[in-house]
């Protein structure tokens, strides 16, 4: 079980959203969400996604209903705004998702020159195995091969990954927010209209 929905609204003063929503997500699920603009489906992916407490869909009313998450659940929502970091280029964007790897990486580094310069320090040598041992558990040494795949899978090759965020269209800079997704690897992935101007060309 991924998240259980059971008897949730939301309301906004005296205007109604929704009510009385319940609904279930199994893992591997593919549910597709179709309404009219303004039908609540923005509102219904906040409160799935922990951004909003739903309430009873009635004014005046206390708090009803719940969301119960499974445990050890990660959630990717890639809202209708892209939500990248202007200034970034293609290939900074995507490495953001690994900054704690890189960050590794880096120490690693320094460490082997303090190692080199105290060859007989102990102390340095455990804990550059230590810093190891967290980098193999993400997958350190193949990062970069996730981020070429990722973005060439996604059309992004024929741009040259320094190309900036800025100067991508609005359906490429879509389409690169739902490739970093992928690289984060949320066991469950919310988009929210994610094929508005959504072109390859």
């Amino acid at each position: 079980m991924q998240i259980t929905l059971e008897n949730i609204g939301k309301s906004f003063g005296s205007d109604l959203i929704f009510r009385e929503v319940t609904a279930r997500i199994e893992d591997r699920d593919r549910i597709g969400l179709v309404g009219i603009n303004g039908a609540g489906k923005t509102t219904l992916f906040h409160s799935l996604s922990g951004l909003e407490r739903p309430d009873s869909g009635r004014e005046l009313l206390p708090d009803e209903g719940t969301v119960v998450r499974g445990s050890g659940l990660s959630i990717g929502y890639q809202r209708q705004n892209a939500g990248l970091q202007k200034g970034n280029s293609i290939l900074e964007e995507m490495r953001s998702v690994f900054a704690d790897v890189y960050e590794l990486e880096e120490k690693m580094q320094e460490t082997a020159e303090k190692m080199a310069k105290e060859p007989k320090n102990i102390a340095l040598g455990e804990r550059y195995r230590e810093l190891e041992d967290a980098f193999l558990a993400r997958d350190g040494y193949q990062v970069q091969v996730k981020i070429n795949t990722v973005l060439t899978g996604m059309g992004f090759a024929e741009h040259g990954f320094d190309k900036q965020i800025d100067k991508l269209s609005g359906g490429e800079q879509t389409r690169l927010a739902i490739a970093k997704l992928l690289l984060e690897q949320p066991s469950l992935l919310i988009l929210d209209e994610p094929t508005n101007h959504l072109d390859f060309g």
